[in-house]
């Protein structure tokens, strides 16, 4: 009776939903594989399976598994990571994992393949781990059902472990200057720790990653999961006019009902076309956790993002979580994050939340790069040296308009990058047929009010001369959308940052630091224990205080990534809990 019944659920599902590439070539031949883990972040496989010595092969059960791992690229249609599983089980006798003597799925088996039916709370796809082949027999048939079972179970999770912790693709193809250290996890070692575990739901729950942003962006999709079941929100319709406090307009009723969809507006509160300053607070409420000015009218930007529905939404958040597993697996104790598309600092001591402030990233032309460095040195009163790619882009277009332009900038040019480069006179030099030459030439601008890296630089090592450090363009830091470098990051406050960078250091005392800063000469100081950095980008998170918080797609780079993973947000979830 159990086995039919599960073989009516799957046969319902298929037909009530659209079955994944996966599920579908089961039925007319070899499937084509999943999205594989980067190559260079899993353990090599240990090559072809190899045959079981036949003492080893007593049980009928043993026999049908070495006749499925010697065969070809599929088992029972569904394809497979034959190199994987045949090290998993040559290196145990062909002795399953996940059955018992009669070939009856274990407890273990059963909270793993659990597990994996609940990926898409991780914003995974649960059809990529063989969820239809496996659900057909976890009532086994005979020995060959049952080493089907064992080994797309096995195949399923070492899929699963990878897709959740490293990712299902490659980084850099959506980032186009990215440089972190790669998460590295051997599927076959940790499937073998998992089978072996007192516990092995929570070990499976250890494979995400722990970082709080993960946590928070997993928390937000599943409320927001919640919000479409509930039938999402309505569209607020464009007008004329903008709305705010103290208009009367047709579209406020519905303002009113998006609001409440949210949270940010009291749902029991009465519905009327009235815009009223409790409405304006629910409005700058909304504006804050989007990152928006927080002038509580409701103007194009505010309807834009309102007006985004709630799948998605759901594809920032899918998307967010997959960028957060190409972090590495710690931080530090002692780390500093900036979020590109948030333009915010965290300073992190020991899991707390030490400084936080506005920054200033790249520009679309010019993004900011993902990647993690170090603070390991501070300039004070740093001179500014000019990247080759600014000189090509800003500097030289400018010259050859106006030769002078050095000179009321304080800048100097030299004849190359080296350290005894002769000082060139602007005006000798002819700048407008000079073209990609311009990159021979060195360019400085001396320590001053003027020079764009303000009174201090935080260097961190890197391939893409990016750092952290001080502006006197001050005013920009009030602005909600702040992206206007080229690609360095500005920091809203240098002196608090200072702090953190030298706490617990015997060295540069903020007296010192005072000091230097104030000396108007340049000064280098070498930091004792360099701070990690991480430059990220994450467009969904959950904030301390509980509040779920998005932020515009800065570089458009969502819709590729959401693309190559294969998420539809149309589509909805086709799988009831088979178990349950």
């Amino acid at each position: 009776m159990t086995r039919m019944l599960v073989k009516i659920a799957v046969l319902g599902l298929a037909v009530a939903g659209t079955a994944s590439p996966l599920a579908a070539s089961a039925a007319s031949g070899p499937a084509p594989p999943t999205a594989a883990a980067p190559a260079a972040t899993v353990a090599d496989a240990a090559g072809p399976a190899a045959r079981v010595p036949g003492s080893a092969l007593a049980s009928p059960l043993a026999r049908a598994l070495s006749r499925q791992l010697t065969g070809g690229s599929s088992i029972g249609g569904v394809a497979v990571d034959r190199g994987r599983l045949g090290e998993l089980y040559r290196r145990r006798g062909a002795r399953p994992l996940w059955l018992d003597d009669d070939g009856v799925p274990t407890a273990p088996a059963r909270a793993l393949y659990r597990a994996i039916e609940a990926a898409d709370a991780d914003g995974l796809d649960p059809e990529a781990y063989h969820l239809r082949a496996l659900a057909t027999r976890l009532v086994p048939s005979g020995p060959d059902d049952s080493a089907a079972f064992e080994l797309l179970l096995s195949d399923a999770a070492m899929r699963y472990l990878i897709d959740l912790r490293v990712g299902r693709v490659r980084p850099a193809q959506f980032h186009r200057e990215w440089s972190m250290p790669r998460v590295r996890r051997d599927p076959v070692r940790e499937l073998e720790a998992a089978a072996a575990a007192p516990d092995i739901a929570a070990h499976i729950a250890g494979w995400a990653p722990a970082h709080p942003l993960y946590r928070g962006a997993r928390a937000l999709l599943a409320h927001y999961r919640g919000l479409a079941r509930a039938g999402g929100w309505p569209a607020l319709p464009e007008g004329r006019r903008s709305l705010e406090l103290g208009m009367t307009d047709a579209r406020i009723a519905r303002l009113r009902a998006r609001l409440a969809a949210t949270g940010d507006l009291d749902p029991a509160l009465p519905v009327t076309n009235r815009f009223d300053a409790t409405l304006r607070r629910a409005v700058m409420a909304y504006q804050l956790r989007n990152g928006l000015a927080t002038d509580g009218v409701v103007g194009p930007r505010t309807r834009a993002a309102l007006n985004q529905t709630v799948a998605q939404r759901i594809g920032t958040v899918v998307a967010t979580l997959e960028r957060l597993r190409w972090l590495p697996d710690r931080l530090g104790d002692r780390h500093v994050l900036v979020n590109i598309p948030a333009f915010t600092l965290t300073a992190v001591d020991r899991g707390e939340v030490r400084e936080e402030m506005a920054v200033i990233v790249g520009r679309a032309a010019r993004p900011t790069p993902v990647m993690a460095s170090r603070i390991d040195r501070i300039v004070f009163n740093p001179p500014w040296t000019v990247p080759v790619r600014l000189a090509r882009e800003d500097i030289l277009p400018k010259l050859a308009r106006d030769p002078e332009y050095l000179a009321r900038r304080s800048m100097a040019v030299y004849s190359s990058w080296s350290a005894g480069a002769t000082r060139l006179d602007p005006l000798a030099v002819d700048w407008a047929s000079l073209g990609a030459g311009v990159a021979r030439y060195r360019f400085t601008q001396s320590p001053g009010r003027s020079n764009p890296l303000g009174r201090v630089k935080f260097s961190m090592p890197n391939e893409y001369d990016i750092y952290l450090h001080d502006t006197p363009a001050r005013s920009k830091f009030a602005r909600a959308r702040r992206a206007y470098s080229s690609g360095c990051v500005r920091v809203e406050d240098p002196d608090a940052l200072l702090a953190f960078v030298f706490a617990g250091e015997r060295s540069w005392s903020a007296g010192q630091r005072r000091a230097a800063l104030n000396s108007g000469r340049t000064r280098h100081a070498r930091v004792a224990r360099p701070v990690p950095v991480y430059l990220v980008y994450a467009t969904a998170w959950l904030e301390p205080d509980g509040r779920f918080a998005f932020r515009e797609d800065l570089y458009d780079r969502d819709e590729d990534l959401l693309a190559a993973i294969g998420h539809d947000p149309s589509r909805p979830r086709l799988f009831a809990r088979l178990t349950e």
